[in-house]
C-alpha cells in the first residue's frame, strides 16, 4: 500500500481526537495518518498490516431528573469546568445499554434512583468526539446524596437555572430544549428564556434553589 501524507491546509480546522492512536491494536504496528483512495479524510493505518484505525466519537448518557417541576444539576468537582453545573451524566460501559448507562449515572453521582422517561434531544460535541444522548427523568424523592464528582447539588426551578455558570455547550442545549416543553405559564421568567439568552447560554438566575450539600 502506498502511503500518502495529507496536506496541512484543511484539515488544521478538523477537531482533533483527545488521543490520538500511536500503535495497531490487531499486530503492534506503527500507525500513520494516510490519505486513501475510498475514505473521505486522512485516516490512521497500520504501516505494518494496513488496518485502519477508526477513530469515532464516544457514546454519553445523561439524564435530566425531574421533581415538582425543578430539575436536578450537580457542580461538578472534577475536571474539566469543575465548578460549574451539568446534569447527570457519563460514558457508556461495555455490555450495557445507553439507558442502563443513563440510569447508573444518576444512581452514582445523585444517589437518586431515576424512571426514565422519552429522550430529550441527542447532542454532539466535535471537540471532545462526544455523542451525549439525554433522558427525561421522574424522581420520587428529592432527597438526593452527591458524589464524589460533585460539590453540591440543587433543584432548580425554570426561572433559577445559572446559565452562567453551565458547564458544556450540550448542558445549555439541553437545558433548553426541556423548558420549550414546559406547559404554558411553567417557563422561565422573563428575560431568562432560551430566546433572551446570548450565544453562551447566558441569563439572569433567581437565586432560590433546595440545596444539598455532599458530606
Amino acid at each position: 500500500m502506498t502511503y500518502h501524507e495529507p496536506p496541512t491546509e484543511g484539515f488544521a480546522s478538523q477537531p482533533r481526537p483527545p488521543r490520538v492512536p500511536r500503535f495497531c491494536e490487531a499486530c503492534g504496528g506503527p500507525l500513520r495518518l494516510a490519505e486513501l483512495p475510498d475514505e473521505d479524510r486522512p485516516r490512521h493505518v497500520c504501516t505494518v498490516c494496513a488496518r485502519i484505525r477508526y477513530l469515532n466519537p464516544v457514546p454519553v448518557a445523561a439524564v435530566l431528573p425531574v421533581h415538582d417541576g425543578r430539575v436536578l444539576l450537580l457542580r461538578r468537582a472534577i475536571a474539566p469546568r469543575a465548578g460549574t453545573w451539568v446534569f447527570p451524566g457519563g460514558f457508556v460501559e461495555w455490555g450495557e445499554t445507553v439507558e442502563e448507562a443513563a440510569v447508573r449515572e444518576a444512581a452514582e453521582e445523585t444517589g437518586i434512583t431515576v424512571e426514565l422517561g422519552p429522550v430529550l434531544g441527542v447532542y454532539s460535541r466535535p471537540g471532545p468526539g462526544i455523542v451525549v444522548v439525554v433522558y427525561e427523568g421522574r424522581v420520587a424523592s428529592p432527597r438526593v446524596a452527591p458524589g464524589r464528582e460533585a460539590l453540591e447539588a440543587r433543584w432548580f426551578a425554570p426561572h433559577e437555572i445559572p446559565w452562567e455558570e453551565l458547564a458544556f455547550d450540550t448542558t445549555v442545549a439541553a437545558l433548553r430544549d426541556w423548558q420549550a416543553r414546559l406547559p404554558t405559564g411553567a417557563g422561565p421568567a422573563p428575560g431568562v428564556g432560551p430566546g433572551d439568552l446570548d450565544g453562551a447560554g447566558r441569563g439572569n438566575p433567581a437565586p432560590r434553589s433546595e440545596r444539598y450539600r455532599s458530606p
